[in-house]
């Protein structure tokens, strides 16, 4: 049923509202290469123009296990599906068990959040949960693209104060959007990397997540590719 649903969804609702275009998982046609093809692109072309591709590179802390139902059913009506299919997701949510065994103990408990693990309709939920965010950061022209859970925000130019602001006002929006529903970022496995060639970066300040400073880093492991800070591959090349 989860299977058919899918296809539903897919073919009934996101043809005319389709998801947004910068999310690279869990959608036909795109991939981990093209998320990698689009993010070196940006940062190559930064390089080329002589300015500063600052990125910041974000985990969404337990997207699938945390999500609350009304998110997830959110991302449904944000694409106008019936109210039908919107009442079947929210019972085949709502209406779940988790068991825990340990020796001679058992716990049971009713699920009030996340989607089931395995779940054929799983990515498809999340992902319509935070396409609501990725269209958000658009509209506020932040250049973000999405893979599931992972987020990647980049900000470029030539004035580094200007970086600096608009990072931090990029990552306050995402902070506020996950406090509204009830999730996190991860901060301490938030990489912040500012991509030049330039030898002095002393205006560029780091920006605050959590209320917590996130240093950066000269390289970051992205969907299986390890990218330093002047794109040069060789710390990929070495550990290959």
């Amino acid at each position: 049923m989860e299977k058919v649903l899918d296809r539903y969804i897919r073919d009934a609702f996101l043809i005319e509202r389709p998801i947004h275009a910068t999310q690279h998982a869990y959608c036909k046609g795109r991939s981990t290469e093209t998320a990698l093809l689009s993010l070196v692109d940006k940062v190559e072309k930064a390089l080329e123009d002589k300015e500063i591709a600052l990125s910041a590179f974000l985990d969404i802390e337990g997207a699938f296990d945390n999500t609350p139902i009304r998110t997830l059913v959110g991302g449904l009506a944000n694409k106008q599906a019936d109210h039908t299919t919107i009442r079947w997701v929210e019972a085949m949510l709502s209406n779940r068990n988790v068991k825990i065994e340990l020796n001679s103990f058992s716990v049971e408990v009713l699920t009030t959040r996340g989607c089931p693990q395995g779940g054929v309709l799983s990515p498809l939920l999340w992902t319509l949960a935070v396409d609501n965010l990725l269209h958000k950061m658009a509209n506020l022209h932040f250049d973000v693209q999405g893979y599931a859970d992972d987020l990647v925000v980049t900000v470029r130019g030539a004035c580094q104060d200007t970086l600096s602001h608009r990072m931090q006002r990029a990552l306050n929006t995402i902070e506020k959007w996950c406090i509204e529903n009830e999730l996190t970022v991860n901060a301490d496995k938030t990489v912040i990397i500012p991509f030049t060639r330039k030898r002095k970066i002393d205006n560029l300040k780091p920006p605050k997540l959590n209320n917590i400073s996130i240093p950066f880093s000269e390289e970051v492991k992205y969907l299986g590719v390890t990218l330093d800070k002047k794109m040069t591959w060789n710390s990929y090349l070495t550990r290959k």
